[in-house]
């Protein structure tokens, strides 16, 4: 008897215990998992999970539970109902379509375009989702928003050839649509990189992505629905080009190709009376204004904030945009770029950073160059950038994109590590607008090693090699200088000083690559000079100067490679200065021409002032004592030596 009662009360513990065991499984299954925890809370704080569906995070999430979470979103982010976004939009729910459900979140969601049905009058609405088909799902509830545009740029996805075509646009945009509370995309890629289209889609991740866009969603049907948010960039037609917009540009050194580029420290610009020239020295900008007869009129100083310079931009309305930078060795969230708008009295009217967090940088411009661009109220930035210390221990190299209001500077957008035009080792970079289209160039130095063109229009972005280079990464005997980038009526146009890249025993020359509008994979190659290595030539990189839509003048400059003792050129004898006119094709329409002694400075972009006059300037050996002074309070700052220049027009018939 007593071991029968024995028997029933290890029984009952047994029972016991698998039942707590069964509890705690439970309770455990029930949980979402560590990295997803806390945002999935908020998600449920926001109302945007039905309390049902707070359970099974880890489980596949179906067909229906999608809508009911899209509907979700829609009630909480409108603030209002269905119905009423229905009317809205002048649509009348459309029910009784599908005969495997009378889910009122699946009509609804099929009435508003966010869902289709699977064929025969059928949802399949227990069906699993795909992470494709979940950004389809998540842009079109973004659209019922009056969403199309994103936030940020999109990422590069290695496995970008298996996405569906259906869901290419969709894919971009939830990875360049970013929380703004976290600075976190949509949806993001998986491990190597990758988005995996066909990989099937969590409860937990729904849930988070749900949130997110939420969060991305700045403004419902035009009206602010959010406070102190970044504005959307919207591209519309333009009634004034920026015919005069030029950007600082380097070249490579004179006379030797230099892998690794840096920003120019001189400039010209166009203004009403005549043109300016600036000249950085020490941490203070010199600008002197002359009138059309190159004769002085004015001078004044700017001291820039962050000691890196980085380069001007001058828009179609006279306004200069100056952006410098500073190390962020210590990987902090500290300002690490800063971009200061000046009048054209330099009077400083807006001023914008970027913060070390928002850009992964530890060193701004890093062996490249800053470019910028003006189109509408949108202030394109395009550098390099070495990175936060990957799980590798290393500090990358790659480009950076920065899109910025250009009326008060506030940030639109900020490339996230890996954009849609990413870009390993970007040595040089240059951006144009081209209509609604917006044109990348890089000089990309690790495999593969190229030249590479991409294009941006409605936030995708198409890449097309123009020059595949020859060398390995440990010979540099045939890497290129890409020294300028402009757009013609015909295509884009791209100067460059190389060597043949199928034979690397000829002399280096000057070239332009043109890749037409019509076909930008279909480049090709124009030289236009044909030196032999016995010739003992050393050309310079190529300045690029738009005439019109189809004229544009290169100039270079050319130096006796035999050992002589012209130090400024690193041993190397100047000879001449010529250029060469092409069209907008980058064929020649006139032949070489000689101008002995019209020096170029190194990484100075000439303008075009009235009747095709190209105007540039260059530093003379003599130094003359210059007292710097604050243009706001008037105080002296230091005394420094500050070059003459002299200045060069060439007219161009």
């Amino acid at each position: 008897m007593r071991k029968y009662v024995f028997l029933q009360w290890v029984s009952l513990f047994l029972c016991l215990l698998l039942f707590l065991l069964g509890v705690c499984v439970s309770f455990a299954a029930d949980a979402p998992s560590g990295w997803a925890t806390t945002e999935v809370n908020e998600a449920i704080s926001l109302a945007l999970v039905p309390s049902d569906l707070q359970q099974e995070y880890k489980n596949s999430i179906t067909r229906l539970e999608f809508c009911r979470l899209a509907m979700a979103l829609l009630r909480e982010k409108s603030g209002k109902s269905i119905d009423e976004i229905l009317a809205e939009n002048k649509l009348t729910l459309i029910s009784g379509t599908f005969y495997d459900t009378d889910s009122l979140d699946v009509s609804q969601a099929y009435t508003l375009s966010i869902v289709r049905g699977v064929g025969d009058n059928r949802f399949d609405p227990h069906a699993q989702i795909t992470r494709q088909e979940a950004a389809v799902m998540l842009a079109n509830t973004a659209k019922v928003l009056g969403v199309t545009l994103p936030n940020g740029a999109p990422e590069y996805f290695y496995d970008n050839p298996s996405f569906a075509d259906w869901a290419l646009e969709s894919i971009a945009f939830v990875s360049a649509s970013v929380d703004v509370s976290n600075r976190t995309a949509v949806m993001s890629g998986v491990e190597w990189e990758r988005f995996d289209p066909k990989g099937l889609y969590t409860r937990e991740q729904a849930f988070i992505t749900m949130k997110r866009l939420y969060h991305s969603i700045l403004r419902y049907k035009g009206l602010s629905i959010t406070a102190n948010l970044t504005k959307l960039p919207v591209y519309t037609s333009v009634t004034k080009e920026a015919d005069y917009g030029r950007v600082i540009q380097t070249t490579s050194s004179f006379g030797v190709h230099a892998s690794f580029p840096s920003a120019s420290k001189y400039a010209v610009f166009p203004t009403n009376s005549g043109f300016c020239t600036i000249a950085q020295v020490d941490r203070l900008l010199y600008i002197e204004e002359r009138d059309s007869e190159m004769q002085f009129v004015s001078e004044t100083s700017v001291q820039p904030k962050l000691p890196i310079f980085g380069g001007i931009y001058q828009d179609a309305d006279g306004y200069f945009y100056l952006l410098t930078g500073k190390e962020n060795r210590e990987e902090q969230n500290t300002e690490v770029l800063h971009v200061a708008k000046y009048d054209s009295r330099w009077q400083k009217v807006a001023e914008g950073s970027v913060f070390g967090n928002e850009c992964s940088t530890v060193l701004p411009f890093a062996a490249g160059q800053p470019c910028m661009a003006v189109k509408d109220d949108c202030l394109v930035i395009y550098t390099s950038r070495q990175r936060y210390t990957s799980d590798d221990g290393l500090n990358h190299l790659s480009n950076l994109l920065i899109k910025m209001s250009a009326a008060d500077l506030q940030i639109l957008s900020i490339s996230p590590l890996f954009p849609g035009n990413h870009v390993r080792n970007s040595f040089d970079q240059y951006v144009q607008f081209d209509g609604n289209v917006i044109a990348y160039l890089d000089r990309s130095d690790t495999e593969p090693r190229r030249i590479l063109l991409t294009l941006e229009k409605d936030g995708l972005f198409t890449a097309y090699p123009l020059l595949d280079i020859a060398d390995s990464l440990t010979d540099n005997k045939q890497n290129p200088s890409c020294s300028g980038f402009t757009v013609s009526a015909a295509g884009y146009l791209a100067a460059i000083n190389s060597t043949s890249q199928q034979n690397a025993e000829t002399a280096r020359g000057i070239a332009v690559v043109f890749a037409p509008k019509s076909n930008p994979a279909d480049s090709r190659i124009v030289w236009l000079t044909s030196y032999a290595e016995s010739d003992m030539r050393v050309l310079s990189a190529p300045m690029i100067v738009k005439l019109s839509e189809n004229k544009f003048v290169l100039l270079w400059e050319e130096f006796d490679a035999r050992p002589e003792t012209d130090i400024r050129n690193r041993g190397l004898t100047y000879l001449d200065t010529k250029y060469a006119v092409v069209d907008g094709g980058g064929t020649p329409i006139s032949k070489v021409t000689s101008i002995a002694g019209a020096r170029l400075a190194d990484g100075l972009q000439p303008i075009v002032l009235t009747g095709n006059r190209i105007t540039w300037y260059t530093i003379n050996d003599a130094n003359k004592s210059y007292k710097a002074r604050d243009t706001i309070t008037g105080a002296n700052l230091f005394t420094f030596a500050k070059p003459y220049i002299k200045i060069f027009s060439l007219q161009i018939d």
